[in-house]
C-alpha cells in the first residue's frame, strides 16, 4: 500500500480520536466559573439578580439592603447585622469576612431559611458556579475588590 493512503488512513483515526479528547478538554473548561471578587459579583450577580426595583436596588431594598452599585453593596454587606440568627441565638452579619457559613447572604443563595426561606432570589435559584463565586469572595476575605 503506498505510504499516502496509509497516511491518510492514520488521519481518519486520529482526528476523530484528537476531536473526542479535545471535546473532553472543552467541556471541562467550559463550566463557566466567575473570579471571586466584588466588582465582578456586582456585574454578573447582583445587578443582573437582585438589584430590581421591587427587590434590592434603589433606596433601601427589601429587608433594608441595597446592593444598587459596588460601593453600597460592600457598605450594606460586609460586617452588617442581617436580623437572622443562628441555632445558637447569636446574631449573624450579612457577610463575615472568611465564613460563608456564617454569612447570611451566601445562606439565603445555597440554603434558603428564615425571611428568605423561599430563596433568593425569589423564584429562581442562581446558577451553582454564582453561588460558588459568592461563596468563595466570602471565604477569601469578603474584600473590596
Amino acid at each position: 500500500m503506498p505510504s499516502s493512503v496509509n497516511s491518510s488512513r492514520t488521519w481518519r483515526v486520529c482526528l476523530p480520536v484528537a476531536c473526542l479528547l479535545a471535546g473532553a478538554c472543552d467541556s471541562a473548561s467550559s463550566t463557566p466559573a466567575l473570579e471571586p471578587k466584588l466588582s465582578v459579583l456586582q456585574t454578573e450577580v447582583f445587578a443582573k439578580s437582585c438589584t430590581n426595583s421591587a427587590c434590592h436596588g434603589e433606596g433601601t431594598g427589601a429587608g433594608n439592603l441595597s446592593l444598587k452599585d459596588k460601593a453600597t453593596s460592600f457598605a450594606n454587606l460586609v460586617g452588617k447585622e442581617s436580623g437572622e440568627i443562628d441555632d445558637a441565638g447569636k446574631p449573624l452579619n450579612r457577610v463575615e469576612p472568611g465564613k460563608p457559613d456564617k454569612s447570611v447572604l451566601w445562606i439565603v443563595l445555597d440554603h434558603p431559611f428564615g425571611k428568605a426561606k423561599g430563596g433568593m432570589p425569589p423564584g429562581a435559584r442562581l446558577d451553582q458556579y454564582k453561588i460558588d463565586a459568592v461563596k468563595a469572595w466570602i471565604a477569601d476575605g469578603a474584600k473590596n475588590n
